[in-house]
Protein backbone atom coordinates (compact mmCIF):
# COMPACT_ATOMS: atom_id res chain seq x y z
CA UNK A 1 0.00 0.00 0.00
CA UNK A 2 1.53 3.86 -1.06
CA UNK A 3 0.30 6.78 0.89
CA UNK A 4 1.58 9.80 -0.34
CA UNK A 5 4.01 11.33 1.57
CA UNK A 6 4.33 8.46 3.92
CA UNK A 7 8.04 6.75 3.68
CA UNK A 8 9.27 3.88 5.30
CA UNK A 9 12.33 1.71 5.51
CA UNK A 10 13.07 -1.81 7.06
CA UNK A 11 15.42 -4.46 8.01
CA UNK A 12 15.39 -8.10 8.60
CA UNK A 13 16.96 -9.19 12.10
CA UNK A 14 20.05 -11.88 11.75
CA UNK A 15 20.95 -10.77 8.73
CA UNK A 16 23.87 -8.94 7.24
CA UNK A 17 23.88 -5.12 6.87
CA UNK A 18 26.42 -4.27 4.13
CA UNK A 19 27.84 -0.38 4.29
CA UNK A 20 30.91 -0.97 1.96
CA UNK A 21 34.00 -3.03 1.43
CA UNK A 22 34.90 -5.09 4.16
CA UNK A 23 31.88 -3.43 6.38
CA UNK A 24 29.20 -5.53 7.52
CA UNK A 25 27.63 -6.15 10.43
CA UNK A 26 24.87 -8.73 10.95
CA UNK A 27 21.50 -7.17 12.74
CA UNK A 28 20.77 -9.38 16.02
CA UNK A 29 18.53 -12.39 15.93
CA UNK A 30 15.51 -11.72 18.37
CA UNK A 31 15.59 -15.38 19.02
CA UNK A 32 19.18 -15.15 19.90
CA UNK A 33 20.00 -15.04 24.04
CA UNK A 34 23.01 -13.25 23.59
CA UNK A 35 21.32 -10.42 22.18
CA UNK A 36 17.80 -10.40 24.08
CA UNK A 37 17.08 -9.27 27.61
CA UNK A 38 14.07 -9.24 29.46
CA UNK A 39 13.07 -5.68 31.13
CA UNK A 40 9.39 -5.63 32.39
CA UNK A 41 8.19 -8.91 31.04
CA UNK A 42 9.28 -7.39 27.61
CA UNK A 43 11.96 -8.69 25.80
CA UNK A 44 13.96 -5.95 24.10
CA UNK A 45 17.76 -5.75 22.66
CA UNK A 46 21.01 -5.98 25.34
CA UNK A 47 22.60 -2.27 25.47
CA UNK A 48 25.33 -3.70 23.30
CA UNK A 49 23.18 -5.05 20.35
CA UNK A 50 21.21 -1.82 20.67
CA UNK A 51 24.15 0.37 20.25
CA UNK A 52 25.56 -2.24 17.64
CA UNK A 53 22.74 -2.04 15.55
CA UNK A 54 22.46 1.76 15.71
CA UNK A 55 25.82 2.41 14.60
CA UNK A 56 25.25 -0.33 11.85
CA UNK A 57 22.09 1.52 10.53
CA UNK A 58 23.65 4.96 10.77
CA UNK A 59 26.45 4.06 8.32
CA UNK A 60 25.83 5.47 5.08
CA UNK A 61 22.69 7.41 5.02
CA UNK A 62 23.29 10.70 6.50
CA UNK A 63 20.08 12.07 7.51
CA UNK A 64 19.51 8.23 9.58
CA UNK A 65 23.39 8.78 10.78
CA UNK A 66 22.87 11.99 12.72
CA UNK A 67 19.49 10.43 14.13
CA UNK A 68 20.91 6.99 15.33
CA UNK A 69 24.44 8.33 16.20
CA UNK A 70 22.80 10.84 18.60
CA UNK A 71 20.61 7.83 20.05
CA UNK A 72 24.34 6.36 20.47
CA UNK A 73 25.80 9.49 22.35
CA UNK A 74 23.03 9.51 24.65
CA UNK A 75 23.24 5.38 25.91
CA UNK A 76 26.77 6.26 25.85
CA UNK A 77 26.43 9.36 28.57
CA UNK A 78 23.39 7.49 30.21
CA UNK A 79 25.14 4.46 31.19
CA UNK A 80 28.46 6.18 31.77
CA UNK A 81 29.94 4.13 29.02
CA UNK A 82 33.93 4.49 27.69
CA UNK A 83 36.14 2.55 25.09
CA UNK A 84 36.54 -0.10 27.62
CA UNK A 85 32.93 -1.09 26.24
CA UNK A 86 33.95 -1.44 22.76
CA UNK A 87 35.02 -5.40 23.03
CA UNK A 88 31.52 -6.11 23.22
CA UNK A 89 30.42 -4.83 19.55
CA UNK A 90 31.10 -5.57 16.21
CA UNK A 91 34.80 -4.11 15.55
CA UNK A 92 33.24 -2.96 11.99
CA UNK A 93 31.48 -0.07 14.40
CA UNK A 94 34.28 0.14 16.90
CA UNK A 95 35.81 3.64 15.56
CA UNK A 96 32.33 5.18 15.34
CA UNK A 97 32.16 4.01 19.10
CA UNK A 98 34.83 5.29 20.35
CA UNK A 99 34.47 8.82 18.15
CA UNK A 100 31.03 8.99 19.68
CA UNK A 101 32.33 8.60 23.00
CA UNK A 102 33.92 11.60 23.09
CA UNK A 103 31.32 13.22 21.97
CA UNK A 104 29.32 12.30 24.64
CA UNK A 105 32.04 13.54 26.93
CA UNK A 106 31.64 17.02 25.34
CA UNK A 107 35.30 17.10 23.77
CA UNK A 108 36.39 17.76 20.55
CA UNK A 109 37.48 15.02 17.72
CA UNK A 110 39.81 12.19 19.35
Amino acid sequence: MHLPGLRSSSFSLGIENREGPGQSVSFPDPGDPKVVTVIDELPVLTLAALIQSKLACGKGILRRTYKDFADVVELIAVHGLDGSFAPQLDKSVGPEFEELVWHAKGESDP
